[in-house]
């Protein structure tokens, strides 16, 4: 803590977690060195891991259904998030890699948060529909709109940033947005809007 008034609090951090880069809205300064390889052993344990559940998803076929299919795209867009961020979160030229890997990076991290609250939705459906017909018709709606959904709205909100402000797509420091400007709010938003469905 570095500072407060009556309504707020001031924090400094220096940790390179990767929901840490993503969620700060503040440039972020100098990283611990331990912490940064503490984020490439954490990410690196977690990519281990969610390979082993997607292979499992993918060959088991006795537990496939709607509920694993969406684990499944949840755990590939994990998967490709977690690379791209262990590859070059800190590698930042050229500058039009830098922000075609920011882009990258906000379409997959979006597309996690979007897959997570369709299994939400899912669970919550399910629960609702006591009755077999009911569930049937559940399960029906959820298999045609998870895929438009899970991927199609992440794509028009990063489709959206990139037209409207494609220079604040990377920073000197890291592959992310510029925090100037309320760039990072193209990510914040959508996740605080999506965020209340899992409490409920």
């Amino acid at each position: 803590m570095v500072g407060t008034r009556d309504d707020s609090t001031a924090c400094h951090c220096t940790h390179l977690s990767s929901f840490a880069v993503l969620t700060a809205n503040y440039k972020v300064q100098e990283e611990d060195p331990m912490l940064a390889v503490m984020t490439y052993l954490g990410l690196g344990f977690s990519l281990l891991h969610l390979l082993l559940v997607a292979l499992t998803f993918l060959l088991c076929k006795a537990i496939q259904n709607i509920i694993t299919s969406l684990y499944l795209q949840l755990s590939l867009c994990l998967i490709l998030a977690h690379l791209l961020f262990l590859v070059g979160i800190d590698r930042t030229e050229p500058q039009v890699l830098c922000a075609i890997i920011t882009g990258a990076l906000h379409y997959l991290y979006l597309a996690c948060f979007t897959w997570m609250l369709l299994e939400v939705l899912h669970l919550f459906l399910t629960a609702r529909s006591p009755t077999v017909v009911k569930y049937c018709s559940v399960r029906r709606h959820i298999r045609k709109l998870m895929f438009p959904v899970g991927y199609g709205v992440p794509a028009v909100i990063v489709a959206i940033s990139a037209a409207s402000r494609p220079h604040l797509y990377g920073t000197s420091t890291h592959r992310w947005f510029h925090t100037d400007k309320g760039f990072i709010w193209t990510f914040l938003g959508p996740v605080s809007i999506i965020f209340p469905g899992f409490c409920r």
